[in-house]
């Protein structure tokens, strides 16, 4: 199915090329015999590439508005960062943390699987994926039960959790990265294979009182340039919620 396509792909780009060629060449000879039929040609081409240019500038066009529009919100986000004004807030359902998240993301929880309460938002169509989950860090403590992990410790578990199941591994970091909502954080990037894709992931990773944060965002290794700047700029407006306080 997938030959049959190639080849038809390749039939419909000769005969576009050609079209305009063949024009010409009706054209040339209609003036040279000024025939009827070489006339009638002419304007059969003309007419098809006519219909052929038609949707083709339009294509062109909105992809170039859309690269333009793309590459203004771009330099607005480095600019700017996300706010409230140019994203959207939103709470895991345990009100424990809050992101805000660029406008065109949604809930996917539903699309990766994700039905533990935690945040999962993203847009399908950009292949933007993020989600944070919160763990209690009494979860995490030594068998003797003193102390626990700290939060090298865990990054390192996470990391091993994302890449269980990955092959072709390229890991940088972790290392600190400075967040407002969250004095300690670390960073590291991921790359893998799996099942034949390769996949990019920026992996941020929060300790915060009497818990531990992941924020694991994901894209098609080959687009991770494009898309890191929004990842980094989703979890700089991490923010720990305060647990409301128990009733007397």
């Amino acid at each position: 199915m997938s030959t049959a396509l190639g080849i038809f792909g390749v039939a419909i780009a000769i005969f576009m090329m050609l079209l305009p060629l063949a024009f010409i060449g009706f054209l040339i000879v209609a003036i040279v015999r000024r025939r009827a039929l070489w006339w009638l040609l002419t304007g059969v081409t003309a007419a098809l590439c006519l219909l052929v240019a038609v949707p083709v500038v339009f294509i062109a066009a909105r992809a170039w508005k859309d690269g333009s529009d793309r590459a203004l919100a771009m330099i607005e986000l480095q600019n700017q960062g996300l706010t409230e004004e140019n994203g959207t807030r939103v709470e895991c359902s345990e009100g424990l943390v809050a992101l805000i998240v660029p406008r065109n993301w949604r809930d996917v929880s539903r699309q990766i699987g994700n039905e533990d309460g935690s945040l999962a938002y993203g847009n399908l169509a950009r292949e933007e994926f993020c989600l944070v989950i919160t763990e209690p860090r009494e979860d995490f403590l030594y068998e003797s039960g003193e102390e626990g992990f700290d939060l090298d410790e865990y990054s390192e578990v996470v990391i091993q959790m994302i890449t269980a199941e990955l092959v072709d591994l390229g890991i940088s970091g972790p290392h600190a990265v400075p967040l407002p909502g969250a004095p300690l954080a670390r960073r590291a990037e991921i790359r893998g294979k799996y099942d034949g894709l390769v996949f990019a992931y920026v992996l941020t990773v929060i300790e915060t009182e009497g818990h531990f944060h992941q924020i694991v965002q994901w894209t098609q290794a080959e687009n991770i340039d494009e898309k890191r700047p929004i990842f980094y700029a989703v979890a700089q407006t991490f923010e720990s919620i305060a647990p409301p306080m128990p009733e007397p």
